[in-house]
């Protein structure tokens, strides 16, 4: 007989799977062997358990950490927004007409390498979009104003008109 012998038959409903191991005899070695397997699998485990555990603590701690930092700085959120996009505003009124020109060279330049590439509907829209490029990447704007408040004001929701 074969270490293991599968047959299957039909038991009106469904086939039923029987399977016959064959006698074995393990020695004392080979009980030794598996039993210190298992032992130093079981230490592996309890050590993982215990890692992922610390783990854990130090999340909880961690999320604790940014609950309290955002707490204490939430209730200045809105000012700050306010600020910054005053501050954007500003900044653009100042840039604006500077801006504007070079986003009409630029784009003059970007069509005239090869016009047949663009509808006019496009060749309108690169003005404008290359007069948001110009104002996100100004040094001032970039320097002193967020990321956040950049994405949202300048590209998102513009809070400028469309000087085209």
């Amino acid at each position: 007989m074969k270490e293991t012998d599968i047959k299957l038959a039909w038991d009106g409903e469904a086939i039923k799977q029987t399977v016959k191991i064959a006698d074995r005899k393990l020695s004392p070695k080979e009980i030794i062997d598996s039993l210190e397997n298992v032992k130093h699998q079981l230490t592996q485990m309890t050590e993982q358990k215990t890692k992922l555990e610390t783990q854990i603590k130090n999340l909880e701690s961690d999320m604790r950490q940014a609950k309290d930092f955002e707490a204490d700085r939430k209730p200045f959120e809105e000012k700050c927004w306010e600020l910054q996009i005053e501050k954007l505003k500003n900044r653009i009124a100042m840039i604006s007409e500077e801006k504007k020109k070079q986003a009409l060279e630029q784009a003059k330049a970007i069509i005239d390498k090869d016009p047949n590439a663009y509808t006019p509907e496009q060749k309108t829209n690169l003005k404008y979009v290359q007069y948001q490029r110009l104002i996100s990447t100004d040094k001032k704007i970039a320097d002193k104003i967020s990321s956040h408040v950049i994405r949202k004001h300048l590209f998102e929701n513009p809070c400028f008109d469309n000087p085209f």
